[in-house]
């Protein structure tokens, strides 16, 4: 039985952070940085879906596609953005990103639930089913 790694064996980054895919811009993300993220993310009066990757990071590439999925599906009641963590290191810290990448749900301005690692579609939707539920 093949077994999926969760983390990369590629050489240390920058930060030395580990690798839990480089995401392409896209229409469904927000692209969001340190200057904007209280603006955009916090202050937003729809929940926010924040994806922190990094350049490097192979997981992050994979995780992209899934997540322009998911945006479709929640279009209009979630919005959903992608931070760079080497160019947003407020954002990282505040957050205590550790892994890439790392999938924060905020609603009204908290972070009410993180996932790290490449995960299901399912999960992602069940999260976030969960979260406009209440």
């Amino acid at each position: 039985m093949a077994h999926s790694r969760l983390f990369s064996t590629r050489p240390a980054n920058p930060f030395g952070l580990s690798c839990i895919e480089r995401g392409e811009d896209s229409m469904s993300y927000i692209q969001v940085t340190d200057a904007s993220f209280e603006r955009k993310v916090l202050k937003s009066p729809i929940p926010v879906v924040a994806l922190f990757c990094g350049p490097w990071c192979e997981l992050c590439r994979k995780a992209s596609p899934l997540m322009e999925e998911v945006a479709r599906r929640y279009a209009g009641r979630v919005k959903f953005a992608k931070i760079d963590m080497l160019k947003n290191q407020k954002s990282v810290a505040r957050f205590g990103v550790r892994a890439l990448p790392t999938i924060l749900f905020i609603k009204a301005g908290k972070a009410v639930d993180s996932v790290l690692g490449l995960q299901p579609r399912a999960e992602i939707e069940h999260i976030l089913d969960k979260m406009l539920a209440v």
